[in-house]
């Protein structure tokens, strides 16, 4: 998706993009960084970010994870770097 990658991209992307990152029509990659500070368990709304604050406070990613740890028993963040792993 090309809002979330323009959110990790610092050089090179549209100047009408850096106009919508500042004015938060899009994901600005400031507010996304803030998904990547370990442990990596919050602000995980990549397109706009609007949602990101209230549902942080709303507690809704913990509810979220602990009904699936509790319905699937399976423990949040545990496999997140197989994903990036080199597959030969």
């Amino acid at each position: 998706m090309p809002i979330h990658k323009w959110s990790h991209t610092y050089f090179g992307i549209p100047y009408w993009v850096t106009v919508l990152q500042d004015f938060h029509i899009i994901l600005p990659r400031r507010h996304h960084r803030i998904h990547h500070v370990a442990p990596h368990e919050t602000y995980f709304c990549i397109t706009t970010g609007w949602l990101n604050y209230p549902l942080e406070k709303l507690g809704f990613w913990t509810c979220l994870e602990w009904a699936i740890q509790t319905l699937f028993s399976c423990k949040p963040r545990t496999d997140d770097l197989k994903w990036a792993q080199r597959k030969d």
